[in-house]
């Protein structure tokens, strides 16, 4: 190998080595940024208020599940919370030990490493003092009958069908608070609501408009 070649060929070793290391450097910056980036919302949740642990900040609600014919109290769930986290009631703000056990909450949450962090939290309109478990019901509408007043959701996470009554002492609410007509129900909505029996019939008892079909959330940014 001549001279002109051999200072050729490690010429190009270096230019190779150097590109690698400028890869491995690049790699290495979009991996920082990736981990520094703040956690994006990726889920809602709605449940039912169990309990607040002031020290390690953390909500615990329990999720309605559904077997059979009956709906009963599912697992519970840890969500946490921390000074960014915004807690508000009928659209006045509030503080995480203002809640109260058995409140039917919706919380805006994203992933933080392990844990689910809560963004934002709202006390629903659904939440009627003294409900047992199995007196919840969150879904999705899938069609409502005027003339019988009776609505079809779908469960959410079972998306186990269930009729529902409703009449004149049923009330629905948007998620900030704010009384809507019964009759404003569609199809598509995503709604939260008390369920009363009657004999052997569900009526709904207070119902929270938490997404209206084919709209942005029912809910303040």
């Amino acid at each position: 190998m001549s001279g002109i070649e051999s200072a050729r060929s490690s010429r190009d070793l270096r230019m190779h080595r150097l590109a690698w290391r400028w890869l491995a450097m690049l790699a290495a910056v979009v991996l920082a940024a990736a981990q520094a980036a703040p956690p994006t919302a990726t889920d809602r949740t709605v449940g039912t208020f169990q309990r607040l642990d002031e020290g390690s900040r953390r909500l615990v609600l329990n999720r309605d599940s559904k077997t059979g014919s009956g709906v009963g109290q599912s697992s519970p769930i840890h969500l946490y919370y921390d000074d960014a986290t915004q807690f508000s009631r009928d659209g006045a703000t509030i503080t995480a030990a203002g809640l109260q056990p058995g409140q039917r909450l919706l919380v805006d949450t994203s992933k933080a490493g392990n844990r689910v962090q809560a963004k934002r939290v709202y006390v629903l309109a659904s939440t009627t003092p003294g409900q047992t478990w199995g007196g919840y019901l969150h879904g999705t509408i899938k069609a409502v009958e005027t003339g019988s007043r009776t609505v079809h959701i779908d469960q959410a996470d079972t998306m186990i069908f269930n009729r529902i009554n409703y009449d004149e002492q049923t009330t629905l609410k948007s998620v900030d608070g704010k009384v809507l007509p019964v009759t404003s129900l569609k199809a598509g909505d995503e709604v939260d609501m008390s369920v009363k029996m009657r004999g052997r019939l569900g009526y709904a008892d207070r119902v929270v408009l938490i997404r209206p079909g084919g709209n942005p959330p029912a809910v303040n940014p």
